[in-house]
């Protein structure tokens, strides 16, 4: 239960950076900005470039198909499980 909440949040999190990266991309094409915002503006962009999806470890990325990933090993490895039995 835990690891959907912290599968939720984190989805969440990937689509409220994607929507600042569009408001952003917007917001540098209006022409009433005062050379500040634009500042504001590529710093942020510049800072999401560099983004990467949240990972365990470096061992899986921390995503929507994450309870999917560790139902689908759990069942893998009962069925080796059983084929010994």
């Amino acid at each position: 239960m835990a690891i959907l909440m912290y599968v939720i949040c984190c989805e969440k999190f990937y689509k409220a950076v994607e929507e600042a990266k569009f408001t952003c991309t917007q917001l540098l094409c209006n022409t009433h900005c005062t050379n500040a915002q634009k500042q504001l503006y590529l710093k942020i962009l510049e800072s999401n470039t560099t983004f990467n999806k949240m990972s365990a470890c470096g061992v899986f990325s921390v995503d929507a198909a994450l309870p999917l990933c560790l139902i689908e090993i759990v069942a893998n490895y009962t069925f080796v499980l059983l084929q010994f039995a």
